[in-house]
């Protein structure tokens, strides 16, 4: 149901236009497709969106509700497969700032600080070798955000010996382009105040209401792919 929520809200901002998490904020969502493993290995949402300039950009989104991102876990090495296939597809344009990857979990997800501190951090170096510097500096990272780290480094590690591809480079040089690359979205959609529900419907309210009083239907029924 996490997913199919999620879904939901996407559609919302693909119906009124409005930026999605991850895409940038400078963009606007054209696309969503569901299960678009013909496209990218993340698969279980692709959005595609185009920039003022009309560049056209791509966001693909893994949902998993607490992902434990452990090399001992079967589902982590394959979801962690997933991420890997797609940055060695897609790196060109990864690396040119038009693809992007997320990680969307249900919250709250224990690490997702950590792991937004490690994003923020291998973002901002723009290299690995920069980046493997900054983290060992004192104070940079606390405790949680070096085992997460190390954890994800391990699972990378667990990913390729299972068949994903490594890109010729380290299992920490593919830590640091994962991360520059990647968002870590926490869903609010579920328990008894879902705020990203509700701001989904706060976007789609004035969609009801055209000129003329009279009420326009809108269904959201989830497909291979919703254009706008």
């Amino acid at each position: 149901m996490l997913e199919h929520h999620f879904g939901a809200v996407l559609l919302s901002h693909l119906l009124t236009k409005t930026p999605v998490p991850g895409l940038g904020d400078h963009v606007t969502p054209v696309e969503v497709r569901f299960q678009a493993r013909a496209v990218a290995a993340v698969d279980d949402y692709l959005v595609a969106g185009r920039a003022g300039n009309g560049a056209v950009h791509h966001l693909s989104i893994a949902v998993r509700r607490r992902p434990r991102l452990s090399a001992r876990d079967i589902s982590s090495v394959e979801l962690m497969r997933s991420f890997l296939t797609t940055l060695q597809q897609q790196w060109a344009y990864l690396h040119a700032g038009r693809w992007h990857l997320a990680l969307a979990v249900a919250a709250p997800f224990p690490r997702a600080g950590s792991l937004q501190a490690l994003t923020t951090a291998a973002a901002a170096a723009g290299s690995a070798s920069v980046f493997r510097s900054r983290v060992i500096e004192p104070g940079r990272l606390n405790k949680s955000a070096h085992r997460a780290l190390s954890d994800l480094q391990a699972l990378i590690a667990a990913a390729v010996g299972s068949g994903a591809p490594d890109s010729a480079v380290t299992p920490e040089v593919l830590a640091w382009r994962l991360l520059a690359h990647l968002s870590v979205l926490e869903l609010r959609l579920e328990g008894v105040r879902p705020v990203d529900r509700t701001a989904a419907v706060e976007r789609l309210q004035p969609m009801g209401r055209p000129a003329g009083g009279s009420r326009r239907r809108c269904s959201l029924l989830p497909a291979e792919g919703v254009r706008e």
